[in-house]
């Protein structure tokens, strides 16, 4: 008598595991970083000011003041909101059957499509996009606006791409019209790291986070590992 084999029966059960591995990174490090604010127009603008230099200040005893110093305006800078959308359609039938690793289709990929926004948010914020109102209009064929990410509002030279190489900003304005053009590739440096940290300072910034491509970081580890204050620096925080 035969076997009776696997193959041959019928009514044989699936073995499909009942949850769904997602194997692309989802975090957004820069975008969970920063503040918000809610915007009540397309174009939102806020000011900026800045002090005078430093320097010798020693009046006269009883002196009058000359009546002569002119008084700097602010200044007046904006970016236009960028509308990220992501579309889903699931049919009532697909959305009722039993499926493995989700009870609701709907659900699942309102889910998947959030965690896709805050990706292209990331992108968006960190890219070299710069401000543009878009093409006018209200269909699809038009461009729609955009915002200006970080990079458009650098002013400087001293600033590395994905590659660490040199980049050049086409524009000093920092306005959110800078041009990002990557330049000669360089070798990364601890040195060209501190650089940086010094213009930030320099400009008025606090910074306290490093953010880097995977290239970069690996640089970076590399030239850390081999530098005793930096092992000491960052064990001292626990970090």
């Amino acid at each position: 008598m035969a076997t009776f084999k696997t193959e041959a029966s019928i009514g044989n059960k699936e073995d499909l595991a009942s949850f769904i591995s997602m194997i692309t990174r989802d975090e957004t490090p820069f975008a969970s970083s920063i503040g918000n604010t809610k915007a009540k127009a397309v174009f939102h603008e806020w000011q900026t000011d800045e002090l005078a230099a430093p320097g010798a200040n020693a009046q006269s005893e009883g002196a009058d003041y000359s009546n002569t110093t002119t008084l700097a305006p602010t200044v007046r800078m904006g970016n236009y909101t960028q509308i990220l959308a992501k579309e889903i359609k699931v049919s009532k039938t697909l959305d009722s059957i039993s499926k493995a690793g989700r009870a609701s289709e709907f659900a699942y990929q309102m889910k998947k499509k959030g965690t896709e926004l805050k990706r292209d948010l990331e992108h968006a914020l960190v890219g070299s996009r710069q401000v543009t109102n878009g093409s006018g209009g209200q269909t699809s064929a038009n461009a729609g606006r955009t915002m200006g990410g970080v990079q458009s509002w650098i002013n400087g030279t001293s600033t590395w791409d994905n590659d660490a190489s040199v980049a050049a900003f086409a524009t000093g304005t920092a306005d959110g019209t800078s041009v990002v053009a990557v330049g000669t590739a360089a070798t990364f440096s601890l040195s060209a790291v501190d650089e940086v940290m010094q213009k930030i300072y320099e400009e008025g910034g606090k910074a306290g986070t490093l953010m880097m491509a995977p290239g970069v970081k690996r640089s970076f580890s590399s030239a850390a590992q081999g530098t005793t204050n930096v092992r000491r620096n960052i064990d001292d925080k626990g970090k």
